[in-house]
């Protein structure tokens, strides 16, 4: 028995006259293929993302965490904030050389200066060469990993 959709207009739409099955095997089947794909493809995705980036970054930045950063950033520079410091705490500014977000280094190398003029008296730097932003995802961060391991038994 071959059904059919009675309904609809014949020209050029086969909704209107052609065989429900054919239809099924037309429209419906590469629907459920792409649906799939995609199902398969974000479940990638996440898992993916969960293994590089950690099951702890699930954040998503908003409005308010474009002003919240912006707010801190306002804070941390501020002279009179900086002042505050304990001039013994220990400081350790890490970097990569290639991480746009600290000017090349530039800006590491800046806040470096501005912590030595306000008197911080152990204050380290190290910038890894070819490294960005995220030194504990880069190739080397074993390196980053014995460097701090290393600072932190020389300061506690």
């Amino acid at each position: 028995m071959n059904q059919t959709i009675k309904d609809g207009n014949a020209q050029g739409n086969p909704l209107g006259f052609a065989p429900i099955p054919g239809l099924i095997r037309k429209f419906a089947i590469p629907s459920i293929i792409g649906m799939l794909v995609m199902a398969v493809y974000n479940i990638t995705d996440q898992i993916f993302i969960g293994h590089v980036v950690g099951m702890y970054c699930t954040y998503s930045f908003t409005v308010n965490g474009y002003r919240t950063l912006l707010d801190v950033l306002s804070f941390i520079q501020n002279s009179d904030n900086i002042a505050k410091i304990p001039k013994d705490l220990p400081v350790f500014l890490i970097a990569g050389e290639e991480d746009p977000v600290g000017n090349y280094g530039k800006a590491v190398k800046h806040v470096y200066e501005i912590y030595k003029k306000a008197g911080i008296k152990d204050i380290s730097i190290k910038l890894y060469k070819n490294d960005r932003h995220e030194l504990i995802n880069e190739t080397d961060k074993e390196d980053v990993y014995d460097d701090i391991r290393h600072w932190l038994i020389c300061h506690l």
